[in-house]
């Protein structure tokens, strides 16, 4: 038996930092996994990541890698800081290239919103969630990498840190929701949608009613959704505060026995399941895949369902909440949910919001 220096000791931190990913699988229990052998159209081992665009139009969405290693929070820190002071210098030259964030474009949003607007309007959407992204003209180094993950562990509290990596592309975040977990007899779920500001004194987001109309059409979805197949149990929605933001939460829930039967099952329920309209699309006939014509460039993995398969359990986390990057530039999304009662300016500031509270995050 490995002690937490010895777990330490083991793992080659520059290698996990070049191509690598983590995973928080509960609250004091990570993965670390690193050196990626192969990308597979279905799992292979009792580690494997389930990380497709958020279309899911990857042939080969499963990743495995060489090594992997359970930490706890207090290992996993104690590895990013000892890396960190030993390149203390290559960390401040780092950060002292930092450049200004080059913002989403207003009038790019005006349109698309008033677009989805007509579409609400004319009844073929309830809703719609669009996506817009700012983007920073910078490599993102092993140091980068290894500064924004210690500063999300440091931030990290109820949300769920996740990332994959390889060669010079790579996502990183820290994601309030969980698509779906999936144990032995049980599966969850929750319905995360209405945001607000966590010291706004206007009132609870239970007492909004556009807030509260919007998180419904999310409840109702996944209810009539696994309401196909299980008996469904809805807890009470609630305020759940994750400062600077604060959401609406419902945590929802079914007793199955054939829960782990066979990563197809728990497949399956996530592609039923995705994209929920927290991220997607409400609307009777209306297909998600028409997203794209909103969508100001690629979204990647923004949104995507974003998952980490073992024998006897499935996480699959939503990405939200994160950056991406490829070659020199990094790219950090965020999306609204567009209902009858939305307007413009409320929206555009929601937006900002969601993408400052990335940059606290991570430090950036």
């Amino acid at each position: 038996m490995f002690d937490g220096l010895s777990i330490i000791a083991m793992i080659n931190v520059s290698k996990w930092l070049e191509s690598g990913a983590i995973f928080k699988l509960s609250p004091n229990q990570y993965v670390l996994s690193y050196e990626l052998e192969s990308k597979l159209s279905s799992p292979k081992s009792d580690f494997s990541y389930f990380a497709p665009d958020f279309y899911l139009q990857d042939d080969n969405p499963w990743y495995i890698f060489k090594f992997n290693q359970y930490l706890t929070l207090n290992e996993l820190s104690t590895l990013l800081e000892n890396y960190l002071k030993t390149h203390s210098l290559a960390l401040e030259k780092t950060r002292n290239n930092l450049t200004q964030w080059q913002e989403p474009d207003f009038n790019a949003f005006k349109k698309t919103f008033l677009s989805i607007k007509e579409l609400i309007d004319r009844g073929v959407v309830n809703k719609m969630v669009p996506v817009i992204f700012a983007k920073q003209e910078i490599k993102f180094s092993k140091i980068l990498k290894a500064y924004c993950l210690n500063t999300i562990l440091a931030n990290e509290g109820e949300q769920n840190t996740y990332g994959l990596w390889a060669g010079d592309s790579g996502i990183l975040g820290l994601t309030p929701e969980t698509l779906l977990e999936v144990n032995e007899h049980s599966i969850t779920t929750m319905a995360l949608a209405g945001t607000g500001l966590s010291q706004d004194l206007k009132g609870s987001l239970l007492e909004n009613p556009k807030e509260m109309h919007e998180h419904s059409l999310v409840v109702q979805n996944l209810q009539q959704k696994l309401g196909k197949h299980f008996d469904v149990n809805t807890q009470d929605t609630f305020e759940w505060e994750l400062n600077p933001l604060k959401h609406l939460r419902t945590d929802i829930t079914v007793q199955s026995p054939i829960a782990t039967q066979s990563y197809e099952t728990s497949l399956s329920l996530i592609k039923d399941l995705h994209p929920t309209p927290a991220l997607g699309v409400h609307a009777e006939s209306y297909d998600w895949q028409q997203l794209k014509k909103f969508d100001p460039c690629d979204r990647k993995q923004f949104g995507a369902p974003f998952a980490l398969y073992t024998k006897n359990q499935l996480k699959c986390l939503v990405a939200i909440r994160n950056i991406q990057w490829s070659d020199n530039q990094i790219l950090l999304g965020s999306g609204c949910g567009v209902v009858a009662q939305s307007e413009l300016n409320n929206e555009w500031k929601e937006l900002a919001r969601k993408r400052d509270s990335v940059k606290k995050y991570l430090g950036l």
